[in-house]
């Protein structure tokens, strides 16, 4: 590849700046409250990870999470310049590398100032983040659309993102409840697939013991689909594959993967703070009974 057309390529990761300013609130998470007497962490595989940041709307999540793809194009095409670079065979190449990768290193690290300002997320860290709250919007025809508008009942559940249309039909409140919700309907999906699969190949099988075996465990399979099926629309408000549907991040909340060292001296700050903060509280109180 010329040199100038990978460069047209990663021009556009260099110019790029977070759209928010570390000191625009909206869009900021809130880090861990300081008078939680235990230490708010989640274990994976081994390994734990420490809360870093709450985030608290919609927008402020929508937000993040381009924020987060951005830093990371950015942080790979680094890597790819620098690997063009390495490449580069006449002196007119490398100049005009260097030049991209000084302005992409530059805006590189200005936008991971403003993200771990903002959240406490760095891209030299590893991260996991978790839905605490979520709206589940069925996309709708024109048609449903202006219907449902009709109904008063319906204000504030109507959304429409560019040319689609959605309704609200369940909010999701609590971090268990989404991972239940998410392991809940790609269970379905499975099961739904691999049920038309067979059904697909039952149709061009010969009539034969074999294909009434398997007709008869796909039957058997299509009864459980059936049920979890009627399970998952009764727990969250009418959901059925056969719709779209739109996910909106309402609060999430980050956690970074520790040491643990640094696992160990996050408990105990979390102790100090709680006892500065029931400190503070009784002086307080103090103060007020005076």
């Amino acid at each position: 590849m010329k040199i100038r057309n990978i460069l047209l390529l990663l021009a556009s990761a260099a110019a790029l700046s977070l759209p928010l300013n570390a000191s625009d609130d909206s869009a900021k998470g809130t880090p861990t409250a300081p008078a939680e007497q235990q230490l708010d962490y989640i274990e994976q595989n081994g390994q734990k990870f420490v809360h870093v940041s709450t985030i608290s709307t919609v927008a402020a999540n929508t937000q993040f999470m381009q924020n987060m793809q951005l830093v990371n194009q950015q942080r790979q095409a680094l890597v790819a310049l620098n690997k063009h670079k390495e490449e580069s065979f006449t002196d007119e190449e490398k100049k005009a590398t260097d030049e991209k990768l000084k302005e992409l290193s530059e805006s590189l690290k200005k936008n991971s100032e403003e993200m771990v300002k903002a959240y406490g997320y760095s891209i030299a860290r590893d991260y996991i983040p978790v839905f605490t709250k979520t709206r589940i919007y069925r996309k709708l025809a024109d048609a449903e659309y202006v219907e449902k508008q009709k109904d008063t009942a319906n204000a504030g559940k109507l959304l429409v993102k560019e040319n689609d249309k959605f309704f609200l039909i369940h909010v999701i409140e609590t971090a268990k409840d989404n991972i239940l919700f998410q392991n809940s309907v790609g269970m379905l999906q499975r099961q739904n697939t691999q049920y038309e699969k067979v059904a697909e190949v039952l149709k061009n099988m010969p009539d034969s013991e074999d294909k009434k075996k398997l007709a008869s465990e796909n039957a058997e399979l299509g009864n459980i689909l059936g049920k979890n099926k009627e399970e998952i629309a009764k727990l969250y408000g009418g959901f059925d594959l056969a719709h779209s549907y739109l996910m909106e991040v309402e609060e999430s909340k980050l956690y970074v993967k520790v040491t643990e060292e640094e696992f160990l001296k996050a408990q105990e700050q979390q102790k100090e703070n709680a006892l500065k903060a029931e400190a503070s509280a009784l002086v307080g109180d103090a103060k007020a009974a005076e």
